[in-house]
């Protein structure tokens, strides 16, 4: 898989000699295995595509995301799975996540409420990053945590999490340079 590998780090920093499972994206050719999530019925979103190698506002093998149909709920992700994410159940592991990402003049007005989770796609334990991101430019999302869980699922989620703020036809976002990095201890 591009952009996926597992070591041993050895800094001091939050992953101090344990097993991490590091990933940075590639949208040069595929979608590197991210998917259209529909969190009411928990299957791929068809009415939103994914394209990657768009070169976009500046930065180039980003991956596009667009909406043909109005959102029913506001709650929209785009996922990834890491098998060795859902070894983690009843863990405690230290996570970092990053990406760039541009909400390209949303039919909504204001700030996008943004999310990224591992292991459960709406659960405020497993959020890595939860806040307002600004329309019509590039920004740079981040957070490290140790999340804790009695069952982790297998899936970086990314996205959108406010019901107000339902994406319409025609609505398109960005992003690239996705870095995300877990403990691998189960």
């Amino acid at each position: 898989m591009l952009g996926l590998s597992q070591g041993v780090s050895s800094s001091a920093g939050i992953f101090e000699r344990l097993p991490v499972v590091s990933y940075l994206s590639d949208f040069s050719s595929t979608t590197d295995g991210f998917t259209a999530y529909d969190s009411r019925t928990d299957s791929v979103d068809l009415g939103v595509s994914l394209t990657p190698n768009i070169d976009f506002e500046g930065k180039t093998d980003v991956l596009k995301i667009a909406w043909s149909n109005n959102d029913a709920d506001g709650l929209f992700f785009i996922r990834r799975s890491f098998p060795d994410l859902d070894d983690q159940d009843g863990e405690a592991i230290a996570v970092t996540f990053s990406a760039d990402i541009y909400y390209d003049e949303f039919t909504v007005t204001g700030d996008i409420a943004t999310l990224a989770g591992a292991g459960a796609p709406i659960t405020s334990a497993n959020n890595i990053f939860l806040d307002e991101v600004a329309q019509d430019e590039w920004v740079t999302i981040s957070g490290s945590k140790t999340l804790s869980a009695s069952t982790f699922d297998q899936y970086l989620y990314i996205g959108i999490a406010d019901s107000f703020q339902k994406p319409k036809s025609g609505d398109e976002m960005y992003i690239t340079n996705i870095s995300f990095t877990f403990q691998d201890i189960g």
